[in-house]
């Protein structure tokens, strides 16, 4: 049992350094593709130059006519076969790396699950171990882990509703600036065209804003769900936004008024700034939670290894 679990964690380790290792050369290929790209560019222009003096074309007829054609055309050839040399050196160079990426690939593939089996090797041992009435803390490992993966689906939730509000609030935004723009001009005698601009994008402002309502309650309603919501500020979200007459009356009863669009607009911008502060929080708390799971696994591991 011992031998299988020494086999198995050095597939483990393996697998996590050829992890980092394609990483590194997947990076690697982005560079040399744009390398190999414009190598291939440069190679196609310098032989498209070639061409035209070869052929019948303006460049072509001058150069002779000028009775340097030849030289011409000789320096054309020299220069492109130099960008042809350049391209095929940057085209075996991207061909060996691809290569060592599918050498690779096939290496992490036949590695594939060999954390799970390892994971599940010492859950078998740890539950003979509790058999025997050896403590071995397994139990309270899954009870612990089972409730930070509980507390991080709802953390997921509450930031899918953030990110979804968060998208509406930028598109009314956008139709914000865009009218004030359009209000400025129109307040120094734009014009039908300015006005019928800046009531079409206080529509479009006015529809962002509706489904805002909608979000931002379902928003709170997740918040509400996080146990020890104030670890991540979500117990004062919502006070001050509770209700959208407040933040857009004025606006709705009289959206040609300019003042109001202004007034608007900085209150849908405070409002960003509130909903990116409880979604970072929340974000932080998830990587904290994801930290602390492989934190006891590693523990849990380390200690299973020692019996």
């Amino acid at each position: 049992m011992v031998q299988y679990w020494q086999e198995l964690q050095q597939q483990v380790h393996r697998k996590a350094a050829l992890e980092r290792k394609q990483e590194a050369l997947c990076e690697q290929r982005r560079k040399l593709k744009q390398e190999l790209d414009a190598a291939t560019q440069r190679w196609q222009e310098e032989q498209k130059d070639v061409d035209k003096l070869e052929g019948i074309s303006l460049a072509g007829i001058f150069s002779a006519l000028s009775g340097r054609k030849e030289e011409q055309l000789e320096k054309e050839r020299q220069e492109a076969q130099e960008a042809l040399l350049q391209k095929e050196a940057a085209d075996s160079a991207f061909q060996k790396l691809e290569e060592e990426i599918r050498k690779n690939r096939d290496e992490l593939f036949r590695l594939q699950g060999c954390e799970i089996k390892y994971q599940k090797a010492l859950e078998e041992r740890a539950a003979e171990l509790e058999a025997m009435g050896q403590d071995t803390g397994f139990l309270q490992l899954q009870q612990e882990i089972g409730k930070l993966e509980a507390e991080d689906k709802e953390l997921q939730e509450a930031l899918d509703a953030g990110r979804d509000v968060h998208v509406q609030v930028e598109n009314a935004l956008h139709a914000l600036d865009s009218a004030e723009s359009w209000g400025v001009v129109d307040m120094m005698g734009g014009g039908m065209m300015t006005t019928m601009m800046k009531r079409d994008r206080m529509n479009q402002a006015k529809c962002a804003m509706t489904e805002i309502e909608y979000l931002l309650r379902k928003f709170r309603a997740e918040l509400s769900d996080i146990a020890g919501a104030d670890t991540v500020g979500a117990d004062k979200f919502g006070t001050e936004w509770s209700m959208m007459d407040y933040l857009f009356d004025g606006f709705l009863i009289d959206y040609l008024v300019q003042q109001e669009i202004t007034e608007s607009l900085s209150n849908m911008r405070r409002l960003e700034k509130e909903i990116e502060r409880v979604c970072e929080s929340i974000q932080q708390r998830k990587e904290e939670n994801q930290k602390k799971k492989e934190q006891l696994r590693q523990e849990w591991q380390t200690h299973m290894e020692q019996l």
